[in-house]
């Protein structure tokens, strides 16, 4: 739409890896020298992390286009496995002609594979992808995989590729042995500030540009809204074209990158915040919650009744201490008698309520020298029983509110008691997402809030979330893009003080639509992500 406008050929700033718009900064540099090494060397297990949207995939590619054919490679993209399916991947992966009813099978098969490479001078390497989403049972196999040698040569190079929380994953004691074995860590970190304007301009040229197209201006406020990460670098300038070609622009000024970053609801923020955006989950300032330590949410319905308990207690305190000049401190038990209401049980009134049949109802409040309250065994007997058959709890609420401010916190308790009814009572819940790659709308944040108290309440369940496509696009996108989804919500839920380990994230493209593709309406029906708490 805006190529002719600017006078380039393709698109400057697409999402999808593409080889020849590929730039490498140093920290990228670093990490492609270090993999080389590592298979030149035979490492064995090596680890990069990476936050999403620092290129962690673009690296990958560039590292396969690099090697020659003497390295044979199986590359894991999805590593949602078992045991059983994790080792016949890599069978299949490495054009071994068999599928495996048992590890113990597949294991003298893979080593006879390895050592056989060995002798021929080849070199035998494994790529697995969002390594965060392995299961602890398949992480240890990899280990022991990664220790299989010949004369102290590493017969199988393991490169892990994770995103941040693969750190926390090898920090639990489960992955003890793991985190030793692995050879060589490495943190991809974002661009650094001087470099945005020479990926910015390094991308255009190759798209075609004759002129420069960005202000310097406009590079500064790309900085401030990308925090240098590449991904929201091209959805920033991707959209900033679009805007400059519908408002007759030849350059693009701060002003339209301040519009689009409003667009995308992203805040330039200081080191004690984390970027937020359409395109990017990250740890969002949330003032409701806490933002460090433990998840509180469980806490938060026993505050109104705490609440309501100190205003009754207060309420009796100013009572006793004015109400009369017998009342004193030194006595070491006092009583006072008090009526109220039987709607009103759990907050005493300092009135008699008379009911239709003229009795009332009484109950002495007793209280010691620290003036804590506690009920003699006379407590609303017969004459209860009676009045509420005669009058009805309704009646006896409202003869209380005329007499009373306090049967106002009565009610207010009797509200709080009342147990809100469950919005999934099946622990499900199913997002239709968008057309558009890698954007939730507010709505999609606000069904996963409502969600999220379901989570909390349920801290003994997994949450597992599969993500689907409808069939437009390539098959290999699709899977990407359901799994970006899919980890998006997972990256939602670590952000709220749900932990990792409860959680299971899986991308599954096109595969089980729920109805035929066809047409707009089965695509939007298909396009989803399915939630479901999982009870062992």
């Amino acid at each position: 739409m805006y190529l002719s406008h600017y006078h380039l050929k393709v698109k400057p700033f697409q999402i999808s890896p593409d080889p020849k718009f590929l730039w490498l900064g140093e920290s990228h540099r670093k990490a492609l020298s270090i993999f080389k090494e590592g298979i030149i060397e035979n490492r064995g297990l090596i680890l990069l992390v990476g936050d999403v949207g620092t290129g962690k995939t673009t690296l990958i590619n560039k590292l396969l286009e690099s090697l020659d054919e003497n390295t044979l490679v199986a590359s894991v993209q999805y590593p949602g496995f078992d045991i059983l399916d994790f080792y016949n991947f890599l069978a299949a992966s490495f054009n071994m002609s068999k599928k495996f009813s048992n590890k113990g099978d597949f294991l003298v098969q893979f080593i006879h594979f390895l050592h056989e490479k060995y002798s021929h001078k080849n070199k035998v390497l494994l790529i697995i992808d969002e390594a965060q989403g392995l299961s602890d049972e398949v992480l240890d196999e990899i280990r022991l995989l990664s220790n299989l040698e010949r004369m102290k040569v590493k017969l199988l190079n393991i490169f892990l590729v994770g995103q941040n929380e693969m750190e926390q994953k090898l920090a639990d004691p489960n992955n003890k042995m793991l985190a030793q074995t692995i050879a060589t860590r490495y943190y991809l970190g974002p661009l650094k500030n001087g470099e945005v304007k020479d990926y910015v301009n390094f991308r255009l040229q190759v798209a075609g540009a004759d002129h420069r197209i960005f202000t310097k201006r406009a590079i500064r406020e790309i900085v401030e809204y990308s925090q240098c990460y590449p991904r929201l670098i091209n959805v920033i300038c991707d959209h900033a074209l679009l805007t400059g070609y519908v408002q007759g622009k030849s350059k693009i000024d701060a002003a339209v990158i301040k519009e689009c970053a409003k667009e995308h609801q992203l805040e330039i923020i200081d080191e004690t915040q984390q970027v937020v955006s359409d395109n990017h989950i990250e740890k969002q300032a949330d003032t409701s919650r806490p933002k460090t330590g433990p998840n509180y949410h469980w806490a938060m319905p026993a505050v109104p009744v705490l609440v309501l308990f100190l205003l009754i207690f207060a309420g009796y305190f100013f009572y006793l201490r004015n109400g009369s000049e017998a009342l004193k401190p030194t006595i070491e038990e006092q009583t006072q008698e008090t009526t109220f209401p039987v709607s009103a049980k759990n907050s005493p009134q300092a009135d008699n309520i008379d009911l239709d049949d003229g009795n009332t109802l009484t109950k002495r409040v007793i209280t010691d020298e620290k003036q804590t309250f506690s009920f003699t065994e006379e407590d609303l007997g017969k004459d209860a029983n009676q009045a509420e058959n005669r009058t009805g709890l309704a009646e006896l609420k409202n003869t209380a509110r005329k007499i009373s401010p306090l049967s106002q916190l009565s009610e207010f308790s009797e509200n709080i008691n009342e147990a809100p009814a469950d919005p999934y009572p099946d622990g499900k819940l199913t997002l239709n997402v968008p057309p558009y790659a890698e954007k939730f709308p507010k709505e999609i944040y606000e069904q996963l809030e409502q969600f999220l108290s379901v989570v909390t309440r349920h801290p003994e369940a997994k949450i597992l979330i599969e993500s689907y496509t409808d069939s437009s696009g390539g098959a290999r996108r699709n899977r990407q893009l359901s799994q970006l989804r899919a980890d998006k919500v997972k990256e939602y839920f670590i952000t709220q003080g749900i932990d990792p380990a409860r959680i299971k994230a899986i991308g599954l493209g096109e595969k089980d639509p729920i109805t035929s593709n066809a047409t707009l309406a089965g695509r939007n029906i298909n396009r989803r992500i399915e939630i479901e708490l999982v009870r062992d």
